[in-house]
């Protein structure tokens, strides 16, 4: 790190002895990231659609065949039996078959040829019925196979036509081809922007440092390997109102990325995440895959608020359980984040680079498999000098005396009591409205 860089980060974020890493500080071009991941449409194993559909079919056939048979022949025990793609002619008396007159085989070529038109029955020619009704067989297999391939060419055509996404809705396959191809991963594009994005978050959330200095290495690597702005999932601990949350929306405000927030002790949060898959009422895709499809870019920040408070999941009318730990356990893991699943969509996206930030109040209610996906820092609670300094900003725009005093009595409150940044900006409502409001004479 050059010593222009140094300028934005004091002392104490840093730390004693500290030594960030040192990835080539060069702005490279915009990073993008290809998150749609579109199968090919592949081409139908005719053999095995042969072997899907000509049992069905061929007992479809052969079912009103043998009525035919036991109508003409009700004493000669004919019948014909299906075996996978094969027919095959049983008779008690096969010789028998040869001694009938000709005109109980002329009534049989007739029905036949009314029942089963696909293929060509030629028994009163052949001088043997038997041989003829064996022959005719096999010309029923031939005649429905030859039928069977021009329907499997026909679908596979069909296929390729309307491509891999013919199963969307019109509105959601729109989505989903508008964001075909790379899109881009917003943010800085080099170490030095990352240390001024870092650096204003970190002036902003002092007693943050933890987590400021843990995201900012990270994001600070990624970008200078020009991959594009980034940090591995990062899971907040702390008491409530801290500004856990806070780093989180100042962290996608200045990337300018889409923010999306799931509240983790909400019954549906882990349909908000993944979506609603088929087997519920309605089939939708999760805020996440809305985020992207919509907004189109790579790397949203996703917070998920008080993730010890997850309960154990909804049951679907398909026996499924779907629970927001198990939804998570997908999304945070490097490895299966490059191909994940849209359960609503069915369509594969690579959500690698989406940027996670979870808060929690404990951690020992957390399933340790989800913990051990994300990295835990310990946020400490704000001193009353940072309360001040929150206060002074927040109230810079009135005198500086009364922002002064203002600060220094909330401060005080902030240390005699247990109060939150949000009564604390509260408060500072309070007293803007107090200043600035109309008056009554």
């Amino acid at each position: 790190m050059n010593d222009d860089n140094l300028r934005f980060f004091p002392d104490e974020m840093l730390g004693e002895n500290a030594t960030p890493e040192e990835p080539v500080p060069s702005r490279a071009p915009g990073a993008h990231h290809r998150v749609v991941l579109l199968p090919d449409v592949p081409r139908l194993d005719e053999e095995a659609e042969l072997d899907r559909v000509m049992p069905r079919n061929l007992a479809d056939e052969v079912s009103r065949v043998n009525v035919a048979l036991k109508e003409i022949l009700p004493d000669a025990g004919a019948h014909f039996v299906t075996q996978g793609r094969l027919v095959r002619l049983e008779a008690k008396a096969p010789d028998m078959l040869d001694l009938l007159p000709d005109t109980v085989a002329f009534d049989l070529v007739y029905k036949l040829a009314s029942v089963a038109p696909a293929a060509e029955f030629r028994g009163a020619y052949l001088g043997s019925l038997h041989a003829g009704l064996q022959r005719y067989a096999t010309e029923l297999v031939d005649a429905l196979t030859e039928r069977a391939r021009k329907k499997i060419l026909a679908r596979e055509a069909e296929l390729h036509r309307r491509g891999p996404l013919h199963r969307l809705k019109d509105d959601d396959r729109k989505l989903v081809e508008d964001a075909k191809g790379e899109l881009p991963i917003l943010g800085p594009m080099s170490v030095d922007e990352v240390d001024e994005l870092w650096a204003g978050i970190h002036a902003a959330a002092p007693w943050l440092q933890a987590a400021s200095v843990e995201a900012w290495r990270a994001m600070r690597h990624e970008v200078g390997a020009g991959r594009g702005a980034w940090i591995p999932p990062i899971l907040l601990n702390g008491e409530p109102g801290t500004g856990k949350t806070s780093l989180g929306r100042s962290l996608a405000a200045s990337l300018g990325v889409p923010l999306v927030e799931i509240d983790a002790g909400n019954g549906t949060a882990a349909f908000q995440v993944s979506g609603v898959e088929k087997g519920w009422s309605g089939a939708e895709p999760g805020l996440l895959i809305e985020a992207i499809l919509q907004q189109r870019t790579a790397n949203p920040v996703v917070i998920v608020n008080e993730l010890c408070r997850a309960g154990a999941g909804m049951m679907s009318q398909n026996g499924t359980r779907t629970s927001l730990s198990d939804a998570l356990l997908a999304l945070l893991d490097r490895g299966s984040s490059r191909r994940w699943r849209c359960p609503a969509l069915r369509v594969d996206f690579d959500v690698s680079r989406v940027i996670w930030v979870l808060t929690s109040n404990r951690v020992d209610t957390i399933d340790p498999a989800l913990l051990s996906r994300m990295r835990v820092v310990d946020v400490r609670k704000p001193s009353a000098g940072h309360i001040a300094e929150i206060v002074r900003r927040r109230l810079s725009d009135i005198d500086e005396d009364l922002a002064g005093h203002a600060a220094e009595v909330i401060a005080k409150v902030w240390s005699r009591r247990v109060l939150t940044l949000r009564q604390v900006d509260a408060m500072c409502e309070r007293v803007l409205r107090s200043l600035t409001g109309p008056r009554l004479h």
